[in-house]
């Protein structure tokens, strides 16, 4: 198993760097063909709906057959999303890669389901460092992403030239994730080949039964927090950021890689915090705080003070994910782990797919108030609700089942 978790967090980072450059790239190309805010949400919108789709068609079969084949699937659709970008960087490109999914700041999402399916495996004693651990890295990877988004202008190269350049790195980190699924699916086959024929080693894979009601209770939450999110996307902060304080890439740049960086120190900070207050409890107190940070952002005076407050909020922002994450696993029955994730992950599409371009409309309408106090007050609403509703649900325990890479 401890192969498994190197090659998933190492395909996770990929990834993630690929999709941190395309986070400051997207807007500001988006921008520059004349697309406004609503545009840019409706796309990310698509984007999203997309994404939910091949969520539910790759873990409804990786629940069967398990993540690792589906896993080098995402990851040629990530290669091709960036090979269509190299070769038609225009419109028509941006809704190409858009329909496969890879648009940030959701890109892949449906890979990160199968990921983290795959992950929800390793037994309970590690399951929350595990999940930490590969947060924390794809965050990292997310925040070097972003600075690296800023290098080409800060070296005085043009927009279209740095932004072929930054192109090209996105077409590389994606063929380095194939080549690593490639790995992981020959890896996962060997070892699926010498365990074959002993019966307490084989995988414990199903679709949901006796934790159904729990997981759709948890996906309809969902839905409501990433809502939130959804209305203040980081495509469409970056663009209310460049348009109101006048930012510029690079800027924008070293203050997302500040923003990523805090996140990624979090999530080893929120497996700490979880052994004294527990994995709900963390999730939801942390969550909060960071809600009000994001509703407070429009009233700053200039471009500092909002900087000052996104990075705070972005210390406290993702110590939700590796708690929730190992909450979700610890509810649920071993056999269900894989589709648990996926449906829980199509509720924060679905989601995310009703943000985007509300936020987008109230963004060019009503300025940034609206965007924002409405999407704070939703993932407070969201916390509130979900802890009222789960603080007395308890871990099941059947944590001790054999593992396998395949599953």
């Amino acid at each position: 198993m401890k192969s498994t978790v190197i090659l998933i967090d190492a395909i996770h980072v990929t990834r993630a760097f690929g999709i941190g450059l395309m986070t400051i790239i997207f807007p500001l190309l988006a921008a520059s063909y004349g697309l406004h805010a609503v545009t840019i949400g409706i796309v990310i919108g698509a984007s999203v709906f997309f994404g939910a789709i091949y969520t539910f068609v790759l873990t409804r079969s990786a629940s069967r057959w398990g993540p690792v084949p589906f896993l080098f699937i995402s990851s040629v659709m990530f290669l091709a999303s960036s090979v269509m970008y190299l070769q038609d960087p225009s419109r028509m490109g941006l809704l190409l890669v858009a329909i496969l999914g890879f648009i940030p700041p959701t890109g892949g999402i449906f890979a990160s389901a199968l990921e983290e399916g795959a992950l929800s495996h390793v037994p309970g004693a590690q399951r929350t460092r595990t999940f930490a651990v590969y947060g924390m890295l794809g965050t990292a990877a997310a925040a070097l992403g972003s600075l690296a988004a800023g290098f080409p202008h800060s070296a005085g190269l043009s927009f279209h030239a740095g932004f072929e350049i930054l192109l090209t790195a996105y077409g590389v980190m994606s063929l380095v994730s194939v080549l690593l699924s490639a790995v992981l699916l020959v890896s996962s086959r060997r070892q699926q080949t010498r365990l074959r024929n002993i019966p307490e080693s084989r995988p414990t894979r199903g679709r949901l039964s006796a934790s159904h009601k729990i997981v759709y209770r948890l996906a309809a939450l969902f839905v409501v927090d990433a809502s939130g999110s959804g209305v203040v996307t980081t495509p469409l902060l970056v663009y209310w950021l460049h348009v109101h304080f006048q930012m510029s890439t690079t800027h924008l740049a070293l203050l997302f890689f500040g923003t990523d960086l805090l996140a990624a120190v979090s999530f080893p900070l929120a497996e700490r915090v979880s052994r004294h207050l527990g994995l709900l409890n963390t999730a939801v107190f942390t969550h909060i705080p960071s809600s009000l940070l994001l509703i407070a952002v429009p009233f700053s005076s200039n471009g500092t003070v909002a900087a000052l407050l996104l990075l705070f909020r972005g210390l406290l922002v993702e110590m939700d994910v590796p708690t929730r994450q190992s909450y979700i696993a610890a509810v649920v029955q071993p056999t269900e782990r894989v589709e648990a994730a996926g449906v829980t992950s199509i509720g924060k599409q679905i989601g995310r797919a009703i943000g985007p371009a509300g936020g987008g409309w109230m963004l060019g309408a009503f300025g940034a108030l609206g965007p924002f106090v409405l999407g704070g007050a939703l993932k407070i609403a969201y916390d509130l609700t979900l802890w009222y509703s789960f603080r007395h649900i308890k871990p099941v325990s059947s944590d001790h089942m054999p593992q396998t890479l395949e599953e």
